[in-house]
């Protein structure tokens, strides 16, 4: 669908473009309006290849990059909480578990976090009392 709609703006010859919301259709798109040097600027497409591989120099976001936020996510467990044990979520999409990724590996760097739980979890699922009780299981801090 979003390489659909890059032809179709490119063939209306519009100036710019404001989207795709999510990573995946933002790379998908992105050769397109390369080629044909239209600008993209994303609100919500966070995975870093897209401004830090050089691949795509049309491209620009109003957010912070995963590994940006993920850094800050970590850091503010440690410092500000002072936490030594934490769980990683995600909500099983691109997003959620590219976000994760890098909180995990982030903290692993530290070496003053350890993640003791790493899960997916079913977003608006009716009942959360399965990966609450392998929270507490895991020892990760409250």
């Amino acid at each position: 669908m979003a390489t659909n709609t890059a032809t179709k703006l490119v063939s209306k010859k519009v100036d710019i473009v404001m989207g795709h919301i999510c990573s995946g259709a933002t790379k998908a798109a992105l050769g397109i309006y390369n080629d044909a040097r239209i600008i993209v600027m994303s609100p919500s497409a966070t995975n870093p290849e897209l401004t830090q591989s050089g691949q795509y120099p049309n491209f620009f976001r109003t957010i912070a990059s995963d590994d940006t936020q993920a850094k800050l996510e970590v850091d503010f467990a440690m410092n500000r909480l002072k936490v030594k044990t934490i769980a990683v979520l995600h909500g099983k999409g691109d997003y959620g578990k590219g976000l994760a990724e890098y909180a995990r590996k982030f903290a692993a760097a530290t070496k003053n976090v350890k993640v003791v739980l790493y899960e997916g979890i079913t977003p608006g699922a009716v009942d959360y009392s399965a990966i609450v009780q392998k929270i507490k299981q895991s020892g990760a801090e409250p």
